[in-house]
């Protein structure tokens, strides 16, 4: 246990969570989380299934992330409310697909519509990129807003002899969240200082997996330690933090559109009614005009470069995929009338550059 003492001024809960979080095992702050997500999901299931600001958010963000839906699993008595929402989360999901599957995202026609064919632009299913575009799940809205919380805890108070002390017989933090500590630093100070007395912890792990390796030497006769056979479980989390909090590369969520937050779905403002279709119209929208800003760009990185005749060549050849004849001064000089062309015995004249 954490040593008691009356707090000073400025400590909060989360603080003293983190302090009992520095006598288990594991990255201080992931556990702090994961105790987190826990709790926010054994009190939604005990009070708050049928909740109809809370269902909305659910619909919003299309049920929760595949993180905190499987962390369903370790709640208590889990089954029943869970049984009830995920009815409704799949009976939306059935509507959706059989309301809004077959709906491509669509070449526009005229110039713009040539100019995606020229660079090769696939149509995209429209639901596809709504359902990159949802809302946040709220599980990990909570917990992002918390993660913060305890970083900057452990920032602020790293000089603290009570928070000093607990942090010695931790484990250390993670490298994400080390990684955020010094992003969030407002004081380098302090973070470097927080790293600092993280680096030796590092160390020592580096030290107890090396003599597990060496220990597996057919020449060897000392028996592994225990922190020598627990080393590489606590490597995996050091490099990439507790399983789960972190997305993988292959799906890491879903985007924020571009210049905006990944959700605008907060607890002190859950989404109306009718926001799922106004959502649907407003992701047309946002993606057509990317759509088409990504196809202007493509253009100009497809025509840089090249020579002056190859591009009037291939805006001619645009345009004519949209029934536009190029004028003969953009075509091909070869396909000027015989007048105007000057004949191999006969030097051109000014008049015909």
């Amino acid at each position: 246990m954490t040593e008691t003492g009356p707090p000073a001024p400025g400590k909060f809960i989360r603080f003293f969570r983190l302090l009992d979080a520095c006598d288990r095992p594991g990255c201080p702050v992931c556990r702090c989380l994961v105790a987190d997500a826990r709790q926010y999901l054994d009190s939604l299931l005990y009070e708050r299934v049928n909740d109809p600001d809370t269902r909305r958010r659910l619909h919003a963000s299309w049920g929760f992330c595949s993180w905190h839906a499987w962390m369903l699993r370790e709640v208590s008595d889990p089954a029943f409310g869970s049984a009830i929402m995920y009815e409704d989360f799949l009976r939306a999901a059935i509507q959706r697909f059989e309301h809004k599957a077959n709906q491509l995202v669509k070449s526009p026609r005229g110039l713009l519509g040539w100019l995606g064919r020229l660079v090769g632009r696939a149509r995209r299913s429209l639901l596809a990129e709504v359902h990159r575009r949802r809302a946040l799940c709220p599980g990990c809205h909570l917990i992002a807003e918390s993660e913060v919380d305890y970083v900057r805890a452990a920032l602020r108070f790293i000089d603290d002899p009570q928070f000093d002390s607990a942090y010695r017989r931790s484990q250390g933090i993670c490298v994400p969240h080390a990684l955020q500590a010094l992003q969030l630093g407002a004081d380098a100070t302090h973070a470097q200082l927080l790293v600092t007395r993280t680096l030796p912890k590092w160390a020592e792990l580096r030290r107890d997996l090396q003599g597990f390796v060496d220990k597996h030497d057919y020449r060897n006769r000392r028996p592994f330690t225990e922190a020598e056979s627990t080393a590489y479980l606590r490597a995996l989390e050091v490099l990439t933090g507790a399983p789960g909090l972190f997305a993988n590369d292959l799906r890491a969520g879903a985007p924020a559109v571009r210049g905006t937050p990944r959700s605008d779905i907060s607890a002190a403002r859950p989404p109306e009614r009718g926001a799922e279709d106004a959502d649907f119209e407003r992701g047309k929208l946002e993606l057509r005009i990317a759509e088409l800003t990504e196809q202007v760009e493509r253009l100009q990185a497809a025509l840089h470069g090249e020579g002056p005749l190859r591009r009037l060549q291939r805006v001619g050849e645009a345009g004519a995929d949209v029934g536009l004849e190029p004028p003969a001064a953009l075509g091909d000089p070869l396909s000027r009338p015989d007048s105007d062309r000057p004949r191999p015995d006969q030097p051109a004249s000014r008049e015909s550059w």
